[in-house]
């Protein structure tokens, strides 16, 4: 048969370009599938289960002005959490438990005593609940920073607005599941809903 000058050099040009558009369909997918294991996979590392300390319980203090005591003693850090000073507590139970007189004081110092160790100990534990929630709170809000840049600097030729939809959608599911699980703190979960929604990104 005759060939025409050309021919194989056009053939040749058809075949690339094939080839170049399978090439980029593998790598779209590609990315798409790296960008979802790599956001799940930080996402895995923060946990919206939080444990509280038992309810406070006391004897000789009055509960509800240990509690009013504790907020007046609150204040707010640098880091946004809000503690309450342990050690000036501390210094007001014992200065109101040397202000009570009597044999039956004296006699229940051994167990006021407890009593104030354990106040104590509760509002240490809360104190740690705050630290711990706002840790939750850098970490969610890290994770959806990265979400944000990574689709946003994306090239659209690598990850289309479909997939990009498509993966902004897998990653609010499993989020939602992350966050109405059985163990999982109001406190917790809230701090996603207080947060701006990825669907912005879509």
């Amino acid at each position: 048969s005759i060939v025409h000058p050309g021919e194989d050099s056009e053939l040749g040009v058809a075949e690339r370009e094939s080839l170049l558009s399978v090439t980029h369909t593998i790598t779209s997918l590609n990315t798409g599938k790296q960008f979802r294991q790599r956001l799940l996979g930080i996402l895995d590392t923060i946990s919206f289960e939080q444990s509280y300390p038992s309810p406070l319980h006391v004897n000789f203090f009055d509960k509800a002005q240990i509690e009013a005591l504790v907020r007046s003693l609150e204040t707010r850090a640098r880091d946004g959490v809000t503690y309450c000073d342990v050690r000036a507590l501390r210094q007001v139970l014992l200065t109101e438990l040397a202000n009570q007189q009597g044999p039956m004081v004296a006699g229940q110092r051994p167990h006021i005593m407890e009593e104030i160790q354990m106040v104590l100990e509760t509002v240490v534990a809360h104190n740690e609940v705050r630290e711990a929630l706002q840790r939750k709170k850098r970490a969610f809000e890290s994770w959806r920073q990265v979400v944000e840049v990574l689709l946003t600097s994306v090239p659209q030729d690598l990850l289309s607005g479909e997939r990009r939809q498509a993966l902004l959608i897998d990653l609010l599911q499993e989020l939602l599941l992350k966050v109405t699980g059985d163990d999982v703190s109001f406190e917790a979960s809230s701090l996603v809903s207080e947060r701006p929604s990825l669907t912005t990104l879509a």
